[in-house]
């Protein structure tokens, strides 16, 4: 016999799973991504080696497994890295468009779902599109678990109809899922609002590839030197790394704006990354006289020896879902190069608010003169003999 949960979005039978009807085989677990995600595909390489299961990673798009027009970058991009090896996957066709909940339509999802006997799903494409609920939908009649993985944080006010009717629909959604792959403190306190027993949580954080890019940050001696020459760093200079679009949320003219002052003259910035802010960037570092550099897009391949280069790395986002720049951060900082001590801070993403300090100071202010709350650095520990302290930093 089965049984119904409550009704609602998702409405439909769930079967119990009896002992009898078990099967002894190896669990089949299914993946639901949204597309190729340079982050995402070591750890499904990791699962297919360590996991005692039979599972496939569905995409329901080809966005990164190919070149792509970025825009917000402004720029045709492409992977440097092998994103498809080493685990099974399947792409399904997407006949959605645009942005929201348009952007996947995956009518194949439910054949896909229902034919695949699995014994639990993974959404990691979150809920928020056509395909998510067509998933949710196949599970609950097919009587499968399904367990989320998201990364929304601070739930907005249900002041509206339209609001209270997207709460009303998150708490149903979520009192259905069986499990909740947490992406850090915040993303936590997302569900719990709408209604997530926390007993069921699993702590997931967006993570990287630290061994590649822990090696891939390895300098041969004198490399590094030479690297920072050609940006025109000079030797008495400390050289600050951003790390992402050039865009209004990730606050770089903030950064530029902290930096202009007594340390202007002893720091050089460099900004890995395009947008539509590259040239009022280079408008007010030019009028202030602030040192900047704009490399541009700098691929995987190349990405962690322009961290390792460095001897701090700024994150000034306003609103930064993942802020993945961090581990990336994390992983060059805990390689110790050149003998230096690298200290490393937490932030909010993954760690309690309390633990984030602030650097530029609060003070700073942004194109829109709100302070950088969201401010975060690391720097070696030597940063203090220049007259840039580290001090209160968690190691």
């Amino acid at each position: 016999m089965g049984h119904r949960g409550p009704r609602g979005l998702l409405d439909g039978p769930v079967p119990d799973r009896t002992v009898s009807e078990a099967r002894v085989s190896r669990p089949r677990v299914a993946i639901v991504a949204s597309h190729v995600i340079q982050y995402q595909a070591p750890l499904f390489r990791l699962l297919a080696r360590e996991i005692d299961a039979d599972f496939t990673v569905l995409y329901c798009s080809r966005h990164g497994a190919e070149a792509y027009h970025d825009v917000d970058m402004g720029t045709t991009l492409r992977w440097d890295v092998d994103l498809l090896s080493g685990y099974p996957y399947r792409f399904l066709r997407n006949v959605g468009l645009g942005h929201g909940y348009g952007r996947l339509v995956n009518p194949g999802i439910v054949s896909a779902l229902r034919g695949g006997r699995y014994d639990v799903v993974i959404l990691f494409l979150g809920w928020g599109t056509v395909t998510s609920l067509l998933a949710m939908a196949a599970c609950a009649r097919a009587g499968i678990p399904f367990l989320l993985y998201g990364d929304s944080s601070f739930a907005p006010p249900e002041d509206t109809p339209l609001r209270r009717l997207r709460a009303r629909a998150l708490r149903d959604m979520f009192r259905r899922a069986r499990g909740f792959l947490v992406s850090g403190n915040l993303n936590g306190e997302y569900y719990k609002h709408y209604g997530a027993d926390e007993a069921r949580f699993s702590f997931v954080p967006w993570a990287i590839d630290n061994d590649r890019f822990s090696a891939a940050s390895e300098f041969a001696p004198g490399e590094r030197e030479a690297m920072r020459a050609r940006f025109g760093v000079r030797p008495d200079q400390m050289a600050v790394v951003f790390a992402g679009k050039l865009i209004a949320r990730k606050g770089p003219l903030g950064l530029l704006q902290a930096v202009d002052g007594d340390l202007r003259d002893r720091l050089a910035v460099v900004f890995l990354g395009q947008g539509e802010l590259r040239q009022p960037l280079e408008t007010f570092a030019k009028s202030h006289g602030v040192q900047v550099h704009f490399p541009g897009f700098v691929n995987q391949t190349e990405l962690p020896r322009h961290y390792a280069m460095a001897d701090v790395f700024a994150l000034p986002s306003f609103d930064d879902p993942r802020a993945t720049v961090i581990n990336e951060a994390m992983a060059w900082t805990a390689a110790g190069r050149s003998g230096t001590s690298r200290r490393t801070a937490t932030t909010p993403w993954s760690f309690a608010p309390e633990t984030c300090p602030l650097w530029p100071p609060t003070s700073a202010v942004s194109p829109t003169s709100r302070p950088c709350a969201n401010a975060w650095a690391c720097a070696p520990a030597r940063s203090s003999r220049d007259g840039i302290t580290s001090a209160g930093w968690t190691a």
